[in-house]
């Protein structure tokens, strides 16, 4: 995340990063206020809400998403996520 924030001069934490990965995604689901506004429900990502290939998908297709952001290789975005 920090290679995020610098590279584009945010201030995001991880909890808002989480958040803009599941919209950018489309892990949502639209909810109409009394109001007509439209909400995001975020679905959840937990292993408990997700099987192990809806997980693996979600999984490669957040690396995908970020290294178009940093610039930074999948596989290396990868390998540091399975280091840690």
């Amino acid at each position: 995340m920090p290679l995020l924030n610098e590279r584009h001069g945010l201030t995001i934490d991880e909890g808002d990063l989480h958040d803009i990965t599941r919209d950018k995604l489309k892990l949502y689901d639209e909810v109409i206020l009394p109001s007509g506004e439209v909400h995001k429900k975020r679905r959840s990502t937990s292993n408990r809400a997700m099987n192990e290939a809806e997980r693996a998908e979600f999984t490669t297709r957040a690396l995908t998403l970020w290294s178009t952001w940093t610039g930074v290789p999948v596989d290396t975005l990868r390998k540091e996520a399975t280091d840690e």
